[in-house]
C-alpha cells in the first residue's frame, strides 16, 4: 500500500479524478438548498429550543 502513494503521478490523478468527482457532485441543482439547509439547521434547532421549551 505505501508504494501506492509513493507514486506520485497515480496520487495526483486520483485526486484530481476526486476533484472533478466532487465539482460534478456539487453543480447539481439540489445541493445548493440542502447545503444551506444543513448549515442553518442547527440554528434554527436552538432557537426552538430556546424560545420554546426553556
Amino acid at each position: 500500500m505505501i508504494e501506492l502513494l509513493t507514486e506520485t503521478a497515480l496520487v495526483e490523478g486520483v485526486l484530481e479524478e476526486v476533484g472533478n468527482q466532487t465539482e460534478r457532485y456539487t453543480n447539481r441543482w439540489w445541493w445548493k438548498p440542502l447545503r444551506y439547509f444543513v448549515l442553518i439547521s442547527p440554528f434554527i434547532g436552538c432557537g426552538i429550543y430556546y424560545f420554546w421549551f426553556l
